[in-house]
């Protein structure tokens, strides 16, 4: 049994041992820039510990031993320079610890349908996928299938727009395939098109016996809905109906010779209406009848205002 104890702690020295050696190989590798924020503490004397950020000419200013150059270093680099220059001042102070506690100088900045956009940085620079976890995922309006990354170009105007479908990506298993950021870009997590629903009913007018507004499911297609509102009128032209259908973006006209349905079964002829149809059937020409009623009412109007004009005068 104690064979397997001194196994077990083999494994748990060699696996600290290996997590410390990979932290401190991704803190020497990385080069300080200016804006980055880092943390510098004196183990003899805690009262001198800071935390800086790199101005733009990339110094920092600290006690005892006032500006130093760090932008370009590396952080084991800087520790063993710190040390130095500080045991210069005060010889009990032998060592001195450095830490990138924020990568400022790789900022990329989200926008849109996450959770809290805003500014994020790490190191190694991430994915798109990263910074939308850290932001607290997408929400529930996201559209992942068109997350645009837009990143500066070489001059001062330019940018380039990358776009990422991120459902894809997640279609063949875990996000490995996504571009790595760089530092400065946006990432823009777009908005879905919601579509735009109508009533659930269809508006009729025009040379029918009752135009009005009528439910969608009382009437399938055009031939329903002109039965549904009366039927056409003796002066109805049923080779130029129109529907006028709402659309996202603008509503479009669809003309129709319903004629071909009545006379030949045409299908296309006879479409089937959505909700928010609007159907207008026009006038054509009247029929010798109509043209009859109309002048005999027109011709009784006139000779009765001159029967009253006549009365008047008497």
């Amino acid at each position: 049994m104690s064979w397997m104890r001194w196994l077990v702690a083999c494994l748990c020295v060699v696996l600290l041992a290996a997590g410390s050696a990979g932290h401190g190989h991704a803190q020497t590798a990385y080069q300080i820039e200016a804006m980055d924020e880092l943390k510098i503490e004196i183990w003899e004397k805690p009262d001198l510990t800071r935390t800086v950020t790199v101005r733009a000419d990339g110094t920092v200013t600290l006690p005892l031993v006032g500006e130093v150059k760090v932008a370009g270093a590396t952080p084991a680099q800087l520790e063993e320079e710190l040390a130095r220059k500080f045991s210069l001042y005060d010889r009990q102070i032998t060592q001195v610890s450095l830490e990138v506690t924020a990568y400022n100088s790789k900022a990329v900045y989200l926008l849109g349908e996450v959770a809290t956009p805003g500014k994020y940085s790490r190191w190694p620079m991430p994915t798109v996928w990263d910074v939308i976890r850290d932001a607290g995922g997408p929400t529930e309006n996201a559209y992942l299938g068109g997350v645009q990354v837009i990143r500066k170009g070489d001059a001062t105007s330019e940018r380039n727009i990358i776009t990422v479908d991120m459902n894809q990506i997640w279609g063949r298993g875990v996000p490995q395939d996504l571009p790595a950021l760089e530092p400065d870009d946006t990432i823009i997590v777009p908005k879905k098109v919601i579509e735009q629903t109508w009533p659930n009913v269809i508006y009729i007018f025009g040379a029918v016996v009752k135009p009005g507004v009528y439910q969608k499911e009382s009437a399938v297609d055009l031939a329903g809905a002109l039965l549904l509102a009366g039927g056409p009128t003796k002066d109805a032209d049923l080779r130029t109906i129109t529907i006028v259908r709402k659309g996202p973006a603008s509503p479009r006209t669809i003309e129709v010779n319903l004629k071909d349905f009545l006379e030949r079964g045409s299908d296309v002829a006879n479409p089937v209406l959505v909700a928010g149809d609007t159907v207008n059937v026009p006038g054509g020409h009247l029929g010798t009848w109509t043209v009859l009623r109309n002048a005999a009412t027109f011709a009784t109007l006139i000779l009765s205002v001159f029967f009253l004009v006549d009365r008047i005068r008497e």
